[in-house]
């Protein structure tokens, strides 16, 4: 099941339940969590086609018809090291993808970087940059780290579980592979 995850920065308290309720509006299911943490709101959203789309069509409602200020951050996990990024564009959807290759030049993307594969085991770094290798095929993969299928894929659904990062998913893999080319 594919989850889509945001941070939502509002920068007035009093607007929150405003965006929550358009949120709700606009995403109009029960495969929807949001939880407030600090000054942000972590929003997950179970298979949704058109997410950014649709974050996009609510930030512009809240912009133009409310006047309310926000920043969004579309990320493939929640961590703290993508928090800083919501501030570099106002009044906008932006992924974490987008941001880091806007801003890769600069040392501090670079050390954040290194932290996100910090959380990851040497085998996990192994099975992603094979995987990305092998261009996402679990067969090609396998063979190239010498494992039976079955093995590969308990590594990945391994990985998946431990870190909320589905790297069967496009957007999630393109994350990495610009991180591993930013370290690099």
């Amino acid at each position: 099941m594919l989850l889509n995850r945001a941070y939502i920065k509002i920068n007035k308290p009093k607007d929150e339940i405003i965006v929550k309720d358009m949120i709700y509006n606009i995403f109009k299911t029960e495969e929807i969590e949001m939880e407030t943490v600090d000054h942000f709101i972590l929003l997950s959203v179970y298979e949704q086609e058109g997410f950014q789309i649709k974050l996009e069509n609510i930030i512009n409602s809240l912009i133009q018809d409310c006047n309310i200020e926000i920043n969004v951050l579309i990320v493939p996990f929640f961590a703290v090291v993508f928090e800083k990024y919501l501030d570099y564009y106002k009044n906008q959807v932006h992924t974490a993808f987008s941001i880091f290759v806007k801003l890769q030049k600069y040392d501090f993307v670079l050390e954040d970087c290194k932290k996100i594969v910090s959380m990851f085991s040497k085998k996990d770094i192994d099975t992603i940059k094979a995987f990305l290798k092998c261009n996402c095929n679990v067969c090609v993969t396998a063979n190239e780290l010498y494992l039976h299928r079955n093995s590969l894929n308990y590594r990945i659904n391994q990985f998946i579980l431990n870190t909320g990062i589905d790297i069967r998913d496009y957007n999630s893999m393109c994350f990495l592979n610009l991180i591993f080319n930013i370290i690099d």
